[in-house]
């Protein structure tokens, strides 16, 4: 992807949910699984770091969060200004505070975007 197209991906009609997932995707190089694993916990607004702990994967049972691959897979990340203010406004958009919200909660439908 080139750069006028994230540019393009992220002026688009996009949910703030979508829009907060290929934020971080493209500033923090984080993987889908990454990336859906996140819970609000990982996030500190007052450092300015994300935390990457677990990964959301597909089992038996479903989705499930889990352990990442290897330890040093483990990182923290500043966040860019980018990130900071994606996040801060899909955490108002969710209207509760970050510890009454276990993740950075999904669109209804996985997949579709709103």
């Amino acid at each position: 992807m080139t750069e006028d197209q994230a540019r393009q991906l992220l002026s688009s009609g996009l949910s703030t949910w979508w829009r907060a997932y290929f934020t971080l995707a493209l500033h923090l190089g984080l993987r889908p699984g990454e990336l859906t694993g996140l819970r609000w916990e990982d996030v500190d607004f007052a450092d300015g770091m994300l935390r990457v702990r677990r990964s959301l994967k597909k089992g038996a049972g479903g989705l499930a969060p889990e352990g990442l691959k290897t330890e040093s897979s483990k990182r923290s990340l500043a966040m860019p200004e980018a990130v900071r203010s994606v996040l801060t406004a899909l955490r108002k958009e969710q209207g509760r505070p970050a510890a009454a919200r276990p993740g950075l909660h999904r669109p209804a439908r996985p997949g579709v975007p709103r």
